[in-house]
């Protein structure tokens, strides 16, 4: 008996439409990342890995660490859950005025921090990167102020973002991305021989005010009653939110200190070190990122109720598929990663110390990918569990070891420490995880057999398919393209015959007469 027999039929069917949800999310997601990697690539092509582009990342890392730590993943996962319930109870006398509270504030307190930022953005500069010359503090000043709408347009923008998806309308935030890409790229190529490196900042604002239309598919939303937000809407809503953003703080201060580190050392090393995570991260973001969105809905409503042995199956399901899916991923980024520098940094802009250093911080950062995909899904797990508390616990140990190790090994083997104590972190923080989990989702010993075979099964599929790459081939992007299909149909034929089919049987579609017949759950 397979995971998926585990899991009722009617459950089954809701979980597969999730499943095909998740197709749109990760074609849409593809198209994002894909119009992403060619957005990078412009910008490593147009600008080099310069100082100059040191300082747009610096500034850009500035930006993110405030939406990320007062309106990102905050909003989603304190937002999401109570607006949702009350749509699925059809109260939507409730969900209108607390659609209106969150967005009002989300609004007053991201347009307070952009104009605190504007304001103090040289002395900022200073602080975090003290490496820094004056060339690059003040391009780094001059585009963090033109960069501080962002705060605002994305915070916004990620409300919508979450009203639409609980209200399972994935098609236009999901389409939203790759056009805003695609205006980022545009005004690269257009403006750049204007303003040069500045150029880079305008032309984020420019994609990211696309992110305000989101509310136009969401204006009904609003109006559809007056009252006033309740009180039990506020206080949960209130303390998730300041919950979660200490949670976050330790995710996003250590992407910060990195790059405060990196600052004291050779000039481009912020801008290798950003392409290198961003290219190894691509899998996490169109992948995971996509599966955990749909799932958590289900999640919600799902892990809280009877029976809890298809809970249980739940949980192990998402954890096999994660894992089956960024495995391969991950295998050929470690085994590639010359190939991947070489060819994104391109003849402009290449260097043997960029290719190098790249190369190096490609391989680090994929070697964690299996973690950090299961620190994505176990984390919407724990939201969904009401395990927030346990789940900001684990998190700040598991962050404050990161910091510690960043700065540790850092100092004492260069700045080759900094990927590594990342490394370190991600499969620290998964096994915390898997720890606690188990307090709270009781488990038994079938369902732990069944899934460590199939986790086994899966790691050893991957690892027997990476063999193709003792074959004797010259580095080329040719054969790292040959490669990397023979790996992939290997690796597929492997989990065929022994019988792991998860991802397929997720995104089977089911019999129609079987979904009409099926309630809505509650």
């Amino acid at each position: 008996m397979t995971i998926r027999e585990w899991i009722p039929s009617r459950r089954w069917d809701l979980i597969r439409r999730d499943g095909t949800a998740a197709v749109l999310i990760a074609a849409f997601s593809v198209a994002s990342t894909f119009f992403g990697f060619i957005r990078e690539m412009a910008i490593a092509r147009v600008y080099g890995v310069t100082a100059h582009t040191d300082a747009f990342f610096a500034a850009f890392t500035l930006i993110s660490f405030l939406f990320f730590l007062f309106a990102g993943g905050a909003v989603q996962n304190s937002f999401m859950p109570t607006y949702q319930s009350r749509i699925e109870n059809n109260e939507q006398n409730l969900a209108a005025p607390l659609l209106r509270w969150v967005t009002l504030r989300i609004g007053l307190l991201t347009s307070t921090l952009a104009l605190i930022l504007f304001l103090s953005a040289e002395e900022v500069v200073r602080f975090v990167y003290s490496g820094f010359d004056e060339g690059a503090v003040d391009a780094a000043t001059t585009m963090t102020r033109i960069l501080c709408p962002l705060i605002v347009l994305a915070s916004l923008g990620n409300v919508a973002q979450a009203v639409l998806h609980s209200q399972r309308r994935f098609f236009i935030p999901a389409m939203i991305p790759a056009a805003s890409n695609i205006i980022i790229i545009s005004g690269i190529l257009g403006l750049g021989w204007r303003f040069g490196i500045f150029s880079l900042a305008i032309s984020y604002v420019l994609g990211y005010i696309l992110w305000i239309l989101l509310f136009f598919f969401i204006f009904t939303s609003f109006r559809s009653s007056k009252e006033p937000i309740s009180n039990l809407d506020r206080r949960f809503v209130t303390g998730s939110f300041i919950f979660l953003s200490s949670l976050i703080i330790f995710d996003q201060l250590s992407g910060l200190v990195q790059r405060s580190l990196l600052s004291q050392f050779e000039p481009g090393l912020i801008s290798a070190f950003t392409f290198g995570t961003r290219i190894a991260g691509l899998p996490v973001g169109i992948l995971a990122g996509a599966l955990a969105i749909v799932l958590f809905p289900q999640l919600i409503s799902y892990i809280n109720t009877p029976p809890k042995d298809s809970s249980r199956s739940l949980i192990s399901f998402g954890a096999i598929i994660m894992l089956t899916l960024i495995l391969p991923p991950a295998i050929f980024l470690v085994l590639e990663s010359s190939v991947v520098a070489s060819t994104f940094l391109g003849p402009s802009s290449r260097s043997a110390s960029a290719v190098a250093n790249m190369a190096q911080i490609i391989t680090i950062y994929a070697a964690s990918l299996p973690a950090q995909a299961m620190i994505l899904y176990l984390g919407k797990v724990y939201v969904a569990a009401g395990q927030a508390a346990k789940l900001l616990i684990i998190s700040v140990a598991a962050g404050s070891v990161q910091i510690v190790l960043t700065f540790v090994l850092s100092s004492t083997i260069g700045w080759t420490g900094i990927p590594l104590a990342t490394l370190v972190y991600a499969y620290l923080h998964t096994s915390l995880l898997l720890f606690w989990l188990f307090r709270f989702v009781d488990t038994d010993r079938r369902t732990t057999l069944k899934t460590l075979k199939s986790l086994t099964t899966v790691l050893g599929a991957g690892f027997v398919s990476a063999l193709i790459w003792l074959a004797p081939l010259e580095p080329t992007l040719i054969s790292t393209i040959a490669r990397g299909v023979i790996f992939i149909l290997l690796y597929g034929f492997i989990l065929g015959i022994s019988g792991e089919r998860a991802v397929l049987e997720l995104f089977r579609r089911p019999r129609r007469r079987q979904l009409l017949n099926t309630p809505p759950l509650r």
